[in-house]
């Protein structure tokens, strides 16, 4: 395999193991799972991947334990930090004038021009 899809998947897997809604599914696949040229999946790729897929989300779904995304990304928002940054943001766009072609005129008045 290539070096640099190696370094890529390590940091991939570093970056996502502390997220709960990201699972990443390790598809065993081979050469001739490929089309010819080796950049897309062939029929029998696509049927493993589905087949993988399905397996995955029977799985998550028949897990009591996980909580659906929905619930997660809920959560997320109940947390103070995220909850006092969205209403910062809040007030910034509240604040901000909007922006149009009158912007900076002071009367309401034809604009002539010399």
């Amino acid at each position: 395999m290539n070096k640099e899809i190696v370094v890529f998947n390590k940091k991939l897997h570093e970056m996502v193991e502390t997220l709960d809604y990201v699972k990443i599914i390790q598809a065993d696949l081979s050469r001739n799972d490929f089309t010819q040229h080796g950049l897309h999946l062939n029929i029998s790729g696509k049927e493993k991947m589905a087949k993988l897929l399905e397996d995955n989300i029977q799985k998550l779904m028949s897990s009591k334990e996980e909580t659906t995304l929905i619930q997660k990304l809920e959560e997320n928002l109940q947390d103070p930090v995220q909850k006092q940054d969205k209403e910062e943001l809040m007030s910034r766009k509240k604040e901000t004038p909007p922006h149009h072609a009158a912007a900076g005129r002071k009367s309401k008045g034809p604009r002539v021009e010399s």
